[in-house]
């Protein structure tokens, strides 16, 4: 038998373009003839699987092919948008912004220090609520894997439930409108519900998947 390329615990990247999970990272946590198992954070549009021996609805694993993968690499990327500059871990997909002042003159390398300071904190520092988004808000989707494409029973639905859709995203870069900001009914996580005006369409998304609009 041909030995593996990877074990349990390996931390992995979704290589193969053709995969539903391209371009994620996440850690190997079983495996299935030549598949393994792949338990991604922050990601809930998955499965859970026996293995695990999990009760409740993480839904963050995906069964992917050993020669879809590869091993993953510690990348922090920062980048601007408008007068917003984000740092991105890219293995964790946690992320933090620097939000320049209209009356202020830009400098993006001013704001990358801030952004990827804010990104590094202990967990323990004071958060910084300077950005803090709140309903009536203006956003855009920054990032994509915080959406909760298959969460129909989300208590904060409320009046839009008839405007979900199931297994659709939001437009990265588009424009919403937050209409509700509520907890994960079982994680202790704060999900945002912003609305397509173009459309009426609503989405479910972490609320650090999203960022203000300029």
């Amino acid at each position: 038998m041909a030995k593996r390329k990877f074990k349990i615990g390996d931390r992995v990247t979704v290589t193969d373009k053709s995969e539903e999970v391209y371009g994620m990272t996440g850690t190997i946590v079983g495996c299935r003839n030549i598949d393994f198992l792949i338990r991604f954070e922050n990601w809930h549009d998955g499965h859970n699987d026996f293995v695990l021996n999990r009760d409740g609805n993480e839904n963050d694993c995906w069964y992917v092919d050993e020669n879809s993968l590869s091993l993953a690499t510690e990348t922090i990327v920062i980048y601007r948008n408008g007068n917003i500059v984000t740092a991105l871990d890219k293995s964790t997909g946690k992320r933090a912004e620097a939000h320049c002042n209209p009356a202020d003159e830009f400098d993006f390398r001013v704001g990358a220090k801030l952004a990827f300071k804010r990104l590094t904190e202990d967990k323990g520092d004071k958060p910084v609520e300077d950005n803090e988004i709140k309903v009536g808000d203006t956003v855009i989707v920054v990032n994509l894997l915080k959406t909760y494409s298959s969460y129909a029973d989300w208590t904060g639905l409320k009046e839009y439930i008839g405007n979900y859709v199931l297994v659709k995203r939001p437009l990265k870069d588009k424009k919403y409108i937050v209409r509700n900001i509520a907890k994960h009914d079982t994680f202790d996580s704060t999900l945002a519900l912003i609305q397509d005006l173009d459309t009426t369409q609503v989405f479910i998304i972490g609320i650090d998947g999203i960022g203000k609009a300029n």
